[in-house]
């Protein structure tokens, strides 16, 4: 058992719960992302990044052998992991960026064996696959994902929390909308370019 305390609690909490077997801790990780101190939650980050470099430069090699199965393990996957982090924890750039630099520099130019590869058409392979691309979201995506679910979740903290349900799909609504605005307008530029 975790229990996650602030810091001017932590000595007290300590005490409380001295002669039961109860860890007091800054921060921990709670169905997939961390919760707590801004120091434990960096740690995780740090530890995330990591373990994502390690992941991505194994998908990057292996992707000369077999990109099919590559793209499908970064698209079905991978990708999945990084959209919830960025959704569910605060100030994931760096590992965001991190992976993106894998992604543009090595997997793709692996994915498609053109080591001459162009990054400044990164933006085509963010596509989804019915417009042309290849659905490997980009870092702007990525970073959006926290402020889109930031916002789903806002009627939550409303006085009035019956009305929260029909709040939640008016933005939901909104921000399809929205995505789907930007993706008609990336597909039309890339069409131009």
């Amino acid at each position: 058992c975790h229990l996650i305390v602030k810091l001017e609690c932590r000595n007290r909490a300590i005490e409380i719960f001295k002669n039961l077997e109860v860890d007091i801790a800054e921060g921990s990780r709670v169905l997939g992302s961390v919760i707590g101190s801004e120091t434990a939650c960096q740690n995780y980050l740090d530890q995330l990044t990591t373990e994502h470099t390690k992941v991505m430069q194994k998908l990057s090699d292996h992707a000369k052998i077999s990109p099919q199965n590559v793209y499908k393990s970064l698209t079905n996957s991978f990708q999945s992991k990084l959209a919830f982090i960025s959704r569910t924890t605060p100030n994931t750039q760096h590992l965001c960026d991190k992976t993106e630099k894998i992604i543009s520099e090595q997997l793709i130019p692996n994915l498609l064996d053109n080591p001459s590869y162009d990054s400044s058409v990164r933006d085509i392979f963010a596509l989804p696959v019915k417009h042309g691309g290849l659905n490997i979201l980009s870092p702007e995506e990525r970073s959006r994902e926290f402020e889109r679910s930031r916002k789903v979740c806002e009627p939550l903290f409303q006085s009035d929390i019956s009305s929260a349900e029909i709040d939640q799909n008016f933005i939901l609504n909104t921000l399809k909308k929205e995505k789907s605005n930007q993706l008609t307008e990336k597909n039309a530029g890339s069409k131009h370019a």
